[in-house]
């Protein structure tokens, strides 16, 4: 006859004589002296019924986030800690980290959260940088002028100055809008428009310290931002480099070919009115 334990469910065969003497079944009972001659089967639907060995604490802990790497927590921008309208240690700190480890820096950076702080940088620092640039510029010029006797044009310097700050935020909401749009068209994108811009504004005032340098500074911010930008927008966007390359390829490829046919059409327009003015 068969007989089912009590514990676990098991079914056994027993002797019909020792029905009555059956104590704990083999399989729960260290010693296994009862009587019973052997386990035939097992009960799946029992089975089911076993208690789980797995540990229900450890099963209940919370699982650490896999999607923030060890030792890579991501930390502020410098500039959104700053004590003032014109800290100059947070200043440096966040020009420091965009021109010389933009790639680190915006790897660990949260996206910019602090719209008003990177306005203010831009606007601040920025228009200082476009205005020494503009200075060694007139500087360059004068020089010449003086050579053939001209006077140097302090007005207008004056003039210049006071749009700096409009032609600075200008330049980066047009920079990021055609950036962040191919970069979006090549799917480069995981922040918003307004990260791109932030990160535009970041990288303005941060490149205007170059203009600290007499003349050379005018050469060297172009190849330097460029560089910069690539470099922090990959991580910032979290994707390739050859992407964000891309994003600033095509802009250009399309003015040159823009350019092209619009030659085409000058070349053209002249060689007809050429041709019609020796006709007549």
């Amino acid at each position: 006859m068969q007989s089912q334990c009590p514990r676990c469910g098991r079914l056994h065969e027993v002797d019909e004589d020792a029905a009555d003497d059956i104590g704990t079944p083999p399989c729960c009972d260290p010693n296994g002296t009862n009587g019973l001659l052997s386990t035939v089967s097992e009960s799946p639907a029992a089975e089911a019924d076993l208690p789980s060995t797995s540990n229900d604490e450890t099963a209940e802990q919370p699982q650490a986030d896999e999607s923030i790497p060890a030792g890579n927590a991501a930390t502020p921008i410098p500039w959104e800690e700053r004590r003032g309208f014109l800290d100059l240690g947070a200043y440096w700190q966040t020009t420091q980290g965009i021109l010389f480890h933009p790639a680190r820096s915006f790897a660990q950076w949260n996206p910019p959260g602090d719209m008003e702080g990177a306005l203010l940088f831009l606007v601040v620092f920025g228009s200082m940088g476009h205005i020494l640039a503009h200075y060694w510029l007139m500087f360059l010029q004068n020089d010449m002028a003086a050579a053939v006797g001209m006077p140097g044009d302090w007005l207008g310097f004056g003039l210049f100055a006071l749009k700096a700050p409009f032609l600075v935020l200008l330049s980066s909401l047009v920079s990021a809008a055609i950036i962040h749009f191919f970069m979006f068209l090549l799917r480069a994108t995981s922040h918003s428009w307004s990260k791109t811009f932030a990160f535009y504004a970041y990288l303005g005032g941060a490149l205007s310290c170059l203009q600290l340098l007499p003349v050379a500074g005018i050469f060297i911010t172009p190849v330097w931002g460029l560089v910069s930008s690539i470099c922090g927008l990959r991580e910032l966007h979290h994707t390739n480099t050859w992407r964000v390359i891309g994003a600033f390829a095509l802009p250009l490829g399309i003015l040159l070919v823009l350019l092209f046919f619009l030659a085409l059409f000058i070349v053209g327009a002249g060689l007809v009115a050429l041709n019609t003015l020796l006709e007549s």
